[in-house]
């Protein structure tokens, strides 16, 4: 299930009822190959003299003359451009303009079933205390994106159905007692459960427990941890329903699912205005 190479458009391309993202992919084949050549024009600018140095050499070589070979430009503010710069800019702005109609609407909730969020670049964070205990969720959008199964959709045409790549996040849980004593358990989203036999309803998705440690506050590298895949069975299960007594049942996983996707998508738009920044 996991394709975290798998870039955004190229993934799109393979989705048939979405023909203008495949024109977009092919687009973006074309002008990749010219910029994959002149990557050293993504640095910052040269000193002069080093700039005047190069030019000469890239005058004077033979490959220079080959037809392939970037045409140099240089502004004063930015160093180097290149006519591969140039189409990964229109590119970029296109992408944008795509991006930002599919998030039209999509907005960050601050509060989830009773856990508050919280949003540090990357990071995202959920919290909840009662009583004396507080649970603390945290994870990284970051490398989490991995394409969706359609075939476990059980209503392609419904309009409320989580995107075509969803953000399955690496989960940290922590469960922090009064007395400071914590109970962390590393989680990864499983494949999505099976919907009722009744036909009511979707799958939802579940976590499996990755790793499990009992530490004072800090789960560093001296803190002793046990294997999930190590683990008694009946404890497995057990510490499973300890998660699901917190709060992290299959409908709330779904929810968290799609404010990471969100919340990605977000970052991602961002990356793109930098990155067409740089080569504009």
């Amino acid at each position: 299930m996991a394709f975290p190479s798998l870039s955004r458009a190229l993934f799109r391309s393979l989705n048939s009822t979405m023909a203008s993202s495949s024109t977009r992919c092919s687009d973006l084949s074309k002008m990749c190959r010219p910029f994959t050549r002149t990557m050293w024009c993504l640095t910052k600018k040269p000193p002069s003299s080093l700039t005047g140095e190069m030019e000469s050499v890239v005058k004077n070589s033979a490959i220079r003359q080959h037809p392939s070979w970037p045409v140099l430009g240089r502004c004063n503010c930015c160093g180097l451009h290149t006519q591969g710069d140039k189409d990964l800019a229109v590119f970029l702005t296109e992408e944008i303009k795509f991006e930002k109609e599919q998030a039209e609407g999509v907005k960050i909730p601050t509060t989830l079933d009773g856990f508050n969020v919280t949003l540090d670049e990357n990071d995202v964070t959920l919290t909840k205390t009662e009583n004396t205990e507080t649970v603390v969720i945290s994870f990284t959008v970051s490398n989490a994106l991995q394409p969706m199964d359609d075939e476990s959709l059980t209503d392609p045409s419904d309009e409320d159905k989580l995107p075509d790549m969803v953000c399955l996040p690496t989960l940290t849980v922590d469960i922090k007692k009064a007395d400071k004593h914590t109970l962390s358990m590393q989680c990864s989203f499983s494949e999505e459960t099976e919907p009722s036999s009744d036909g009511g309803g979707e799958g939802v998705y579940d976590v499996n427990i990755d790793e499990v440690a009992v530490h004072d506050g800090e789960w560093g590298e001296e803190t002793y941890s046990l294997p999930g895949e190590l683990m008694d069975g009946t404890m497995y299960d057990l510490l499973h329903t300890t998660l699901e007594e917190r709060g992290l049942s299959g409908e709330f996983l779904t929810r968290l699912i799609a404010l990471a996707t969100d919340h990605e998508k977000n970052l991602y738009i961002d990356f793109l205005h930098r990155l067409r920044n740089i080569m504009s």
